[in-house]
């Protein structure tokens, strides 16, 4: 056993994302300003994104012409980051044993099922129906 864990590379690569700047516009608006941004580090479209958050914080949002992402509703920065970083495991991370690398991830549509795939280890990985 102990062979395996020794020929395992070692450290992981991780994701280091940088956590959402909110801005509150009056009483019942949240603004995620650097949503572009972010989408960008995980290599994902800020349409399939945003409507993960709005699965996740049950609301409804939009995005403005410079892609920040406004939610209905007053939502704290850790609420985002945690949804954000549930995101990222489920769409971004790749799950094979010996790769997990957050950056060699292609996210996309066979027969109507979204799928993962890696482009450094070949692992696939089909997602559930949300």
């Amino acid at each position: 056993m102990a062979y395996y864990y020794a020929r395992r590379p070692c450290p992981v690569e991780r994701r280091d994302m940088s956590p959402p700047r909110v801005r509150h516009e009056g009483i019942k608006k949240t603004v995620v300003v650097n949503f572009a941004d972010l989408c960008q580090s995980m290599h994902r479209k800020p349409e399939h994104v945003m409507t993960f958050l709005e699965a996740e914080l049950g609301t409804n949002g939009s995005l403005d012409s410079y892609h920040k992402l406004e939610v209905n509703g007053r939502f704290v920065p850790k609420n985002l980051e945690g949804a954000l970083k549930r995101y990222a495991d489920e769409y971004v991370t790749c799950r094979g044993y010996w790769c997990q690398s957050p950056n060699s991830t292609v996210l996309s549509k066979e027969d109507g099922i979204w799928c993962v795939r890696c482009k450094k280890c070949k692992n696939r990985r089909y997602l559930r129906q949300g």
